[in-house]
């Protein structure tokens, strides 16, 4: 994989850290957190799973955002201070998406038993909204990686990505198995504990901005891409020649 280092180490805290091990932890652990911490109802679990479940529904809408309204500098600023690397116009949204994701998850370890369930459903829905935002992002980061590498290797890339998820996926189920079957003020620590691993995501994106592969080489690989397109003419010619090395 040609991956740098610090990239494959943003890859690792975010699948297997946020999206594997704390989204995880929270999409298993919605169900003894209503049930046993706040002692709801089965139909507030319902709504509960709803609003999480919304996000992932709609992350193509931010999506288009991000791309109609990067962050980042402008050409022009870029040119006048001889700047030519354009950094990844997304690493602003993605690090703002895990610091939300991460208070959120902070707020959920405070919950307590006589709390509103209301505070639950806002923390809960922008915790979805935050990690599946920051996902279609860095999706989109090592997508691009893959279009553009000339190496041969680039599905190591998808299951490098793939395999942190799963696995993190599978510790935060674990995790929640073991944790909820005690103390129910203990198990909601477990959401603050998961915090560390969005946040670390967030400040490593945003302290170094040669995290993720920057736009401007991308963009430079495009053309290499390119294939012409066929005309009319093109086709004649085609046929002209073969006709030729039949006589």
């Amino acid at each position: 994989m040609n991956l740098s280092t610090k990239y494959r180490v943003f890859l690792i805290l975010f699948y297997f850290g946020t999206k594997g091990i704390a989204y995880s932890a929270l999409l298993y652990g919605i169900t003894p957190l209503i049930i046993s911490v706040i002692r709801g109802t089965a139909e507030e679990l319902q709504f509960a799973t709803v609003v999480m479940a919304l996000p992932w529904a709609t992350k193509a809408i931010f999506a288009a955002v991000s791309d109609s309204f990067p962050i980042g500098l402008p050409a022009g600023l870029r040119s006048s201070f001889k700047i030519v690397s354009t950094k990844y116009h997304k690493r602003w949204y993605i690090s703002g998406w895990l610091l939300v994701l991460a208070v959120c998850l902070v707020v959920l370890a405070g919950v307590e038993r006589g709390d509103p369930i209301s505070v639950t459903f806002v923390a809960v829905s922008v915790a979805s909204l935050a990690t599946s935002s920051a996902d279609i992002l860095a999706e989109g980061s090592w997508a691009e990686s893959i279009c553009f590498n000339k190496s041969g290797k680039s599905e190591q890339v998808s299951s490098f990505v793939w395999g942190l998820c799963s696995s993190g996926m599978g510790v935060g189920a674990v995790l929640v198995g073991l944790v909820a079957q005690h103390d129910p003020k203990k198990f909601v620590l477990m959401f603050g504990a998961t915090a560390v691993f969005p946040l670390a995501a967030a400040v490593l994106v945003a302290a170094c901005d040669d995290v993720i592969p920057n736009d401007e080489e991308i963009k430079h690989r495009v053309p290499d891409l390119a294939v012409p397109l066929k005309t009319d003419e093109d086709d004649d010619d085609d046929d002209e020649g073969k006709k030729d090395k039949r006589e």
